[in-house]
């Protein structure tokens, strides 16, 4: 998401199905195409094609330059207990 070039995203099986999970946020956000299993050779110009049409504020909009401050301050809210809401972290409204 940091270079926000058009991405196709193939999600490999995990035990806790994190990666299929992101690859199909991403597309219904509209930031990714996201498959479940290897395209054939005859299905990468449409694949390429449809992820290049893909809005490039879509993915912009998901990246964080300071994603890991951002993270680190959750995290300690989290911890702490303060009661920091994570939109209040991410500059969205409560």
């Amino acid at each position: 998401l940091a270079a926000n070039r058009p991405l196709i995203c193939l999600g490999e099986p995990r035990p806790f199905s994190e990666q299929i999970s992101k690859a199909r946020r991403l597309d219904a956000l509209g930031a990714a195409i996201s498959l479940r299993s290897w395209p054939s050779p005859w299905q990468w110009p449409v694949l390429l094609a449809d992820a290049r049409a893909l809005s490039p504020a879509t993915r912009s909009r998901l990246h964080d330059p300071h994603g890991a401050a951002t993270a680190d301050a959750f995290l300690h809210a989290c911890a702490d207990g303060s009661g920091m809401r994570h939109s209040s972290l991410i500059g969205m409204p409560s």
